[in-house]
Order: structure tokens, then C-alpha cells, then sequence
């Protein structure tokens, strides 16, 4: 009994699938009441592509780009000596201040940890931004980026970063690419 309910079940899928495609061809087929010697006019509309998003050039392997100035200056500082200065935004309003500086674990770049906000330190949220992110104008720390835009940023995780070590050495000397000894 099982080999003929089987039988039957293959036979009427195989059917179906054979009805699908003949149903298909008679709905795509032109109509028979045209004449055999006319031809469906067929308009093709011609779409111009949509703007590209416009991009920074990449750099070929032989160029090589040269940090600004500003961005060198920091890079000789130790984290101790950015470690609670007040950063200011595009707007002149404070940013908040820099509680740490951290290097990512993953892309090995140097990170200043902004705190923002809170009461004496309760409360407050952090945010990681690049270290070439800020700029020094007349030894104050800037940010091209006003208060709303940094609270839109991710907030920082400390399991996504390292501390840069030893802290009173330049940051220009800290390798994220080093062991880290291992804790127990």
C-alpha cells in the first residue's frame, strides 16, 4: 500500500510541475489576436545612474600620508598629561573631558576616551574617539564635531580596548601590537 500512495503522490507532483510550465508559456505568449505580420512595439526608457557618494582617494602603496603638525604634538604628550583636559567642540561649547587614553585591540589605533556629562564623575557617558580626531589651537584640545554629534557615536566598551602603557611615556611609543602579560 505504502508503494502505490507513493506512486500516486509522484505522479500528481510531476504533473503539476508540467501544468505550472505550460500555464507559464500560455501567459507570457503574445495574444492571437494580433496579425502575424504586426509586432508589439516595445518602449525602452533609458535610466541615468544615481549620483555616486563621493569619497576620500585611496592611497596607492608607494604614497604615504603624513601626520598634521597638531596631530604629532599629541602624539608626543603621555596619557597622563591629556588624561582630564577639557575638550572643546565645533560650537566652542565643552565636549566633556578625557578620562582615558586607550589603544583599540583590533585596529591598533590610539583612542582618547571623552567623558561627558554626569555629576562628579556618577552618571557620566564615554565616548572613544580617535586620537587624529582632536587638534590642539592655542594648547586647547578640539573637536570638529558639536555635543549632539558625539552622543550619536557608539558609547564606549572597555573589553574593546587596551590601555595605552606605560602612562608616562609618549603615546608615539606604545605598540597595541605588544604581548600583554597574561592575567590570573
Amino acid at each position: 500500500m505504502k508503494m502505490e500512495y507513493r506512486q500516486v503522490v509522484l505522479a500528481a507532483a510531476v504533473s503539476a510541475l508540467v501544468s505550472a510550465q505550460v500555464w507559464a508559456a500560455e501567459e507570457a505568449a503574445p495574444s492571437s489576436t494580433m496579425d502575424k505580420g504586426q509586432s508589439e512595439t516595445v518602449v525602452v526608457e533609458e535610466a541615468s545612474p544615481a549620483p555616486m557618494p563621493e569619497t576620500k582617494p585611496q592611497l596607492s602603496d608607494t604614497q604615504t600620508t603624513f601626520a598634521t603638525p597638531e596631530v604629532l604634538m599629541l602624539y608626543n604628550q603621555s596619557p597622563n598629561e591629556l588624561v582630564d583636559r577639557e575638550v572643546i567642540g565645533a560650537d566652542g561649547e565643552a565636549l566633556g573631558s578625557i578620562s582615558e587614553i586607550v589603544g583599540g585591540r583590533v585596529s591598533g589605533r590610539v583612542y582618547a576616551v571623552i567623558s561627558r556629562g554626569g555629576i562628579l564623575g556618577f552618571g557620566a557617558s564615554e565616548y572613544a574617539v580617535e586620537l587624529d580626531e582632536l587638534n590642539i589651537v592655542d594648547d586647547a584640545l578640539h573637536m570638529t564635531i558639536t555635543g549632539p554629534e558625539l552622543e550619536m557615536r557608539r558609547e564606549y566598551v572597555a573589553d574593546r580596548y587596551v590601555p595605552v602603557t606605560p602612562a608616562d611615556h609618549p603615546i608615539s611609543e606604545f605598540s597595541a601590537f605588544e604581548a600583554l602579560p597574561q592575567q590570573q
